[in-house]
This record gives structure tokens, sequence and C-alpha cells, in this order.
């Protein structure tokens, strides 16, 4: 089969998870420590709402992502899927609901409430992308596809 796209990599999405949980850490350690946890709480649930999600359409349509080439082609195969259309409805729901908790969190300076919007969203997609880690193994595998007689172990 051909290979897997890199967004959908094992070895991407733990780069991208050490990533995103320094960027939040990072920027979530400019705020208040009670809205830093308001914000991180709030991106962590959506994060893994949203990893679940992923992880159904990944599940439904194993055979599209593993012939996903492009960013054009893992959106295609994730449209495909009920699970996939809810997880990028939910995801811009999710973007809503962390800019208006920011905005409500954090004092009425334009920065600050960008730093906190930015931060809770790196939290979810820190989440996501580690509940949706070992579907990325499993696909990696599934791409491979099964080993030859020859290359069977003994």
């Amino acid at each position: 089969m051909a290979k897997v796209h890199a967004s959908l990599s094992p070895t991407t999405n733990m780069l991208l998870i050490g990533l995103w949980g320094f960027a939040a850490l990072v920027l979530l350690a400019t705020l208040q420590m009670q809205n830093a946890l308001a914000l991180a709480g709030a991106g962590g649930l959506l994060g893994a709402i949203g990893g679940t999600f992923q992880h159904l359409s990944l599940r439904d349509a194993m055979t599209d992502f593993a012939g996903a080439s492009s960013l054009m082609d893992v959106r295609r195969a994730m449209s495909r899927t009920t699970w996939g259309r809810r997880y990028i409805v939910w995801l811009y729901t999710s973007k809503f609901i962390l800019i208006v908790l920011a905005a409500t969190l954090v004092e009425h300076a334009v920065t600050p409430i960008i730093i906190a919007y930015v931060g809770s969203y790196m939290c979810l997609m820190f989440v996501r992308e580690l509940v949706t880690l070992r579907d990325l193994f499993a696909l990696r595998q599934f791409a491979a596809g099964p080993l030859d007689n020859e290359q069977k172990p003994a």
C-alpha cells in the first residue's frame, strides 16, 4: 500500500504531543492559576471528546485513511464517516467555546485573551493527539499490509 500521509504518522504525532504540551504550559503559565487550570481542563475535556470522535472515524474508514497521501485526502477520509463529520463540527464548536471561555475568564485585554485561547487550544490538541496515538500505530500496521510468507517470522 502507499505511504500514509505524515499527519497520520505516529512519529509526527508524538512530536506534536510534545509541542502542544510545551506550548500549553508556557502560554497558560502566564495566566492566574485558577484561570489556567479552568482553561486547561476545558481544552483537555474538549480534546478527549474530539479524540474519541477521531478514533471512531479512523476505525470506520481505516482503508480510506491508509490511502491518504495529502491533507485533503485525510480530510476527505474524515468527511466520509459520520464520526469524522461530527469531529469536524466539534472542532469548530470547541474553538468557539474556548474563545468565549477565554474572554470570560481573563481580563478584557486582547493579548491575555489570545494567550488564554491559544493555550487552551493547545491543551485540546495535546489530549486529542494522546487519544488517537494508538490508532495511528494500528493504521501504520494496517497500511503496511500482511507479511508475505517469506517475511513471516519462523
